[in-house]
């Protein structure tokens, strides 16, 4: 799901304008469109993130995701551990040959990259991966997580240029927090 904490953070909730709320209520104010030109500013903490996800992967499993935890930092980064049932991950081309022979049940993958958003888009770049404490290359991390974002809601690959939903110009990565604009 390492992929999917990407685009959950770009539709992930926030706090209006450094107000705290719910990411359930974020997520229904972000439905409904933008009225006027006036810019809007939403914010979530890493805690509020961190706890939506285990209160949805519990509510509803996704695809060979067990556990999600992520980790704000700056600039643009954020540091993600997700363990992953790699009987349910399939892969494709080179990564398939290397990994479905080698990779099996329950995996703790580590990564470090970066969001970048422009033009109302946004891509998740992996700098640095670890699979059960050991590095990889990027490419077998992007593998996992272009499967994992494309085959459950919203599908998206979050490693390619994906459009942001609800009129979402920019997100902003801070230390502990992510700000959401629109």
């Amino acid at each position: 799901m390492v992929k999917h904490f990407c685009l959950m953070i770009a539709l992930l909730p926030t706090l209006m304008a450094a107000n705290e709320t719910s990411i359930e209520e974020l997520l229904s104010k972000l439905t409904v469109p933008k009225q006027g030109t006036e810019t809007q500013e939403f914010l979530i903490t890493e805690d509020a993130a961190n706890a939506w996800a285990v209160d949805a992967i519990s509510k509803q499993p996704k695809l060979g995701v067990k556990s999600l935890n992520v980790d704000f930092r700056e600039p643009q980064t954020i540091a993600t551990e997700v363990v992953v049932d790699m009987d349910k991950v399939k892969f494709q081309g080179y990564a398939a040959l290397l990994a479905e022979s080698t990779l099996s049940g329950l995996q703790r993958l580590e990564v470090v990259g970066s969001l970048e958003v422009e033009d109302g888009k946004g891509v998740y770049t992996v700098e640095q991966a670890m699979l059960n404490g050991v590095a990889i290359p990027a490419f077998l991390a992007n593998t996992i997580i272009s499967h994992l974002s494309k085959s459950q809601p919203p599908n998206v690959d979050v490693t390619e240029p994906f459009p942001l939903p609800y009129g979402i110009s920019d997100v902003r990565l801070t230390e502990d927090s992510v700000v959401i604009v629109r």
